[in-house]
């Protein structure tokens, strides 16, 4: 194909995906912890910023979140935020592509942006929508080091590695892994000797660090609680963790098949016979099943590694083979180097989390935090395992998850059932309520602060009030039912919620708008109830 048709063909690829990421932005929940996020942002004054949000453990993560976040304050719509973010995850994906393979960069392009699990999962701001193009910009600069060996690539590799780590505290696995396969490709191919690319690295490195360190890490641990931090520590990547390591970077790719593509996890959130109807459940048994098959084709390629390495490296090892071992990757060719490069890369991501006291997947622990690597093992099975077959598997898998992603778009806009899974009602149908309130309160109000309550704990979302409760006092960013809505109030209509930010189980006295799931009851004495979709908004007298 020519390369006008190439880029001909890529402009309708990247007009489908736009106008689908457009629609998947509406979808976009923004609970609790997303919308806190993005009102750290807007309303919190850089001086105040001192933390980010509480994580699972209950510790403060640091503030680089909030202050990413504060790029998208001047939008006024949360759902433009999501289409934001689904634009920054696109552009990672394609600039992957085209560095990993200069043939096939438009199949990748548009195979790893039709991903269900991808277009669901990256327009909120949380782990999975941050960490997976990250990931892909890493591993971009990664592939990009053998071809220019330039200290300004391993000086820009590690500033955007250390981005994680101003996120969440869980992020330094992914500083570790990109630093170790770093050290493997300075060992592998040595730096250029050039005096400019050396002062140039240098300098963009000290520059970039002394940024995060100033505004992230300086008012962090000037504030934190360490003795929270401490008694919070988990065991860390010494003797007798190293079988964790191993055991994660082995088995991660049956845990993404098994346990996140083809086990509950999927069924729940794309394939719900609850919410859609039974015969959805196929699609769901096609795709985990699709999955499956790939994996098998992994884990025969893992053996046959094993085997290669054992029957070369025998019977004894010497430090002669790790130069013999150096020369053998210098002779492979591009795409085989890409590959055992990305490889590498995400491998450590996957061994470091656990070994270092993290979550421990192979377990079934957080699996959605395993959906930033599926495109990476997407990637390794179509273009690399099963070239004898990829020019029909890559088409027919991109053809299934454009045509059930539409579909799931579709029943998401128009469902009006009482069913609420975890992942909340959809941005789209808060935004239309919320715009409803701040007009009927301009119209029958006193001017005031709005008396809105949110009765929205849900069968998920219980546990919130308790830990706003026992936290507020020491960390004021805590979580509150409602928030993504408060915040809607306040940046499109420049109202105030009157019980924004408190802690209430019950409905406060005075309240005229009180809101709920359309699965509860009405409230008594209620005026008037208008449904939006799962939502129930209940004016009072």
């Amino acid at each position: 194909m020519s390369m006008k048709k190439q880029y001909l063909l890529f402009l309708i690829v990247l007009v489908i995906v736009l106008i689908d990421r457009y629609f998947w932005s509406g979808l976009t929940t923004w609970r609790e912890d997303e919308a806190t996020v993005m009102w750290m942002a807007e309303f919190i004054s850089q001086e105040d910023l001192i933390y980010g949000l509480l994580n699972s453990r209950h510790v403060p993560n640091p503030n680089g979140m909030p202050l990413f976040s504060k790029i998208f304050a001047p939008l006024d719509s949360l759902r433009w935020v999501s289409f934001s973010l689904q634009l920054f995850t696109l552009c990672s994906v394609l600039v992957f592509s085209k560095v990993v393979s200069k043939k096939n960069w438009l199949a990748l392009f548009t195979m790893l942006s039709s991903l269900i699990v991808i277009r669901n999962n990256c327009g909120d701001l949380w782990a999975q929508s941050i960490l997976l193009p990250l990931n892909f910009f890493i591993a971009s600069l990664l592939l990009l080091y053998p071809k220019f060996r330039s200290w300004t690539i391993i000086s820009i590799t590690a500033l955007v590695a250390l981005i994680p780590f101003t996120f969440y505290l869980a992020g330094i696995p992914i500083v570790m892994a990109a630093a170790l396969t770093t050290l493997i490709s300075l060992f592998i191919f040595p730096p250029k000797v050039d005096r400019k690319d050396i002062i140039t690295a240098s300098l963009t490195f000290i520059s970039g660090l002394g940024l995060i360190i100033y505004f992230v890490w300086v008012p962090y641990f000037s504030n934190v609680d360490m003795e929270l931090l401490t008694s919070q520590s988990r065991p860390t990547l010494i003797v007798g963790q190293g079988y964790r390591f191993l055991e994660q970077i082995i088995l991660l790719p049956f845990s993404l098949v098994f346990r996140v593509m083809g086990n509950d996890f999927t069924a729940r959130t794309f394939f719900s016979p609850e919410i859609y109807p039974k015969w959805t459940s196929t699609l769901g048994v096609v795709y985990q099943y699709f999955f499956k098959a790939q994996a098998l084709i992994w884990g025969v390629i893992l053996i046959k590694v094993v085997f290669t390495f054992l029957k070369t490296y025998t019977p004894k090892f010497k430090l002669d083979y790790l130069f013999t071992f150096r020369e053998q990757i210098r002779k492979l060719n591009v795409e085989d180097l890409n590959f055992t490069i990305v490889l590498v890369f995400i491998a450590f991501c996957g061994g470091f989390t656990p070994a270092m006291g993290g979550f421990r997947w192979t377990s079934g622990a957080r699996l959605d935090l395993l959906i930033p690597f599926v495109p990476f093992f997407c990637y390794f099975i179509f273009f690399k395992f099963n070239k004898w077959i990829t020019k029909f598997t890559i088409p027919l898998f991109t053809a299934f998850n454009f045509i059930a992603g539409f579909y799931f778009l579709y029943f998401q806009y128009n469902y009006k059932g009482d069913v609420i899974t975890g992942a909340d009602v959809s941005i789209v149908h808060k935004e239309k309520l919320i715009d409803y309130i701040a007009e009927d309160w301009k119209r029958n109000g006193n001017g005031g602060p709005i008396p809105a309550h949110f009765d929205m704990a849900g069968p998920h979302w219980g546990f919130i009030p308790s830990i706003t409760k026992k936290y507020d006092k020491r960390f004021n960013n805590s979580y509150t039912l409602g928030r993504s809505m408060d915040y809607m109030l306040k940046k499109r209509h420049n109202l105030d919620n009157l019980f924004e930010g408190k802690v209430r189980k019950s409905t406060p006295q005075g309240a005229k708008y009180i809101i709920n799931y359309t699965y509860q009851k009405p409230v008594a004495g209620l005026l008037k109830e208008i449904r939006f979709n799962r939502l129930r908004l209940n004016i009072m007298n």
